[in-house]
Parts: C-alpha cells; structure tokens; sequence
C-alpha cells in the first residue's frame, strides 16, 4: 500500500499546480520525486540535471537515471510513472494533448518504470520496448527491457496485452502474472514469484511491491 499513498501524494502535487478539468484538452506533468544525483533530463536537444518540477507541455523528453537515481513523474489526471534505477525512457506523446482520442506512447531504452493510470482518457497507452510492445487495460503494471536479456512486463492489478515485435502471437495479462520476451521466444503469461517482484520493485523504488 505504501506506493500506493505515494502515487497518491505525487498525483497531488501536480494537481496543485496544474488543475485538471473535465474538459481539459492537454495533460500537464511534473517530476514529483528524484532520489540519487545522477538523473539527467533532455529537451530541446539540451540535456540538464533531473530535478522536482514541470515538465515542458509538449513531447521530445527523455530521462536517463543512473545506478542509484530514482524519480516520480505525476500527470494531472492521476498518471504517475516511477522511474527506476539505470533506465532510459522517452515520455514520447505523454506530454501535452490528451482526450479520448489521442494516443500516449512511452518508449523504453533500457530499464524499467512501474506506471499507475487510473483514469482512461486516451485511446491508447502503450509502452515500447525493442522487443515489445505493452498496451494497458491496466491500473498498475511494470515493463522493462535489459538489451543482453529482452523485455519483459508485470501487472500488479488489471490487465495488460503484450505484443511481441519479432512476430510471435500477443498475449494478455492478469493481475499476478508476467511475461518474458527474449530473443529465443515469448515465455509466459505465467505468475511472477514473490522474489523476483521484490527484486524489480527494488530497483524501481517509491515502495513499489
């Protein structure tokens, strides 16, 4: 439940600053949390230390963190992105437009980032990998990506479908269970033991079990 409350405190604070109305046409979002020192933040092909505080209200953002550098990204419709240790993700079509007929497109380098979206106020939102693509129908799920090992993804609650990009059939996943994409083949959906949850967690960070 802790990372619950803290998705809940950061969706908070960037509701402080940015409102969100019924008819809002844009979604705004903000670094709520930076743990470590090595994060590092690219916009307008300048990069900058990653700090607390709004992001710029359209795409072309990419975050890298380093071995011990976390962060908390909340949007002002309840999204929040937990970005782990040693990941590279660009936040691609999160940033800016958003309604029932946009898309949100989250590519993942290297990685992983545990993402909480409990209102649906998109057509799509995918997260990509280079071995996957991970569509939500989900509130809480994971996905990451090693390049020496693939990708893989996790839902903590809801349901996620899981598009291979080397072909192979896509697969659906419940709550408890994950799937590996490797460059041998797709293993699962199966259920995740308690162990490796707790390890992935760890690394993500914010209390995420």
């Amino acid at each position: 439940m802790a990372w619950i409350e803290r998705c809940a405190a950061a969706a908070a604070f960037i509701a402080a600053l940015h409102p969100l109305t019924a008819s809002a046409e844009t979604r705004a979002c903000a670094v709520a949390q930076v743990e470590g020192e090595n994060g590092r933040i690219r916009h307008d092909d300048a990069w900058r230390p990653l700090a607390v505080g709004a992001l710029p209200a359209h795409g072309g953002v990419r975050i890298e963190t380093g071995p011990a550098t976390r962060a908390q990204i909340a949007c002002d419709d309840g999204v929040v992105l937990t970005v782990g240790a040693q990941t590279e993700i660009d936040l691609e079509t999160l940033l800016g437009e958003a309604g029932a007929g946009r898309n949100v497109l989250l590519r993942l380098f290297q990685g992983v980032v545990g993402a909480v979206a409990p209102q649906r106020n998109w057509s799509r939102f995918d997260i990509e990998t280079p071995f996957a693509i991970a569509s939500v129908r989900s509130t809480e799920w994971l996905v990451g990506h090693a390049s020496t090992e693939g990708s893989f993804a996790f839902v903590r609650k809801g349901a996620v479908s899981v598009t291979p990009r080397a072909g192979a059939s896509p697969v659906t996943l419940e709550t408890g269970e994950g799937v590996d994409v490797t460059p041998s083949g797709v293993e699962g959906p199966r259920a995740w033991a308690a162990a490796r949850i707790e390890a992935i967690g760890g690394r993500i960070g914010y209390g995420w079990r």
